[in-house]
């Protein structure tokens, strides 16, 4: 869900947003896109399946969300 929701950020962003998902949510997907600048909702998605990749080898959930964490808050310091 957290995937589709950042689709239709980057869709808002570049003016589709009569494509997005979330419909209901378009308010917050909006201010969402004016929040976030692309790259950050791509490294963000990127993150994301490098999480499933390694819940797929059986990594310790703890262990991925921690490190999730630990880089989307590097990201933000970053920005």
């Amino acid at each position: 869900m957290v995937a589709t929701y950042l689709r239709d950020v980057l869709l808002s962003q570049e003016g589709c947003a009569h494509r997005i998902l979330h419909a209901d949510r378009q308010q917050d997907v909006e201010r969402l896109a004016a929040s976030l600048d692309a790259e950050a909702v791509s490294m963000t998605l990127a993150e994301m399946d490098r999480c499933r990749d390694m819940s797929r080898r059986n990594v310790n959930v703890s262990l991925i969300l921690i490190a999730l964490w630990l880089r989307l808050r590097r990201y933000s310091r970053a920005a």
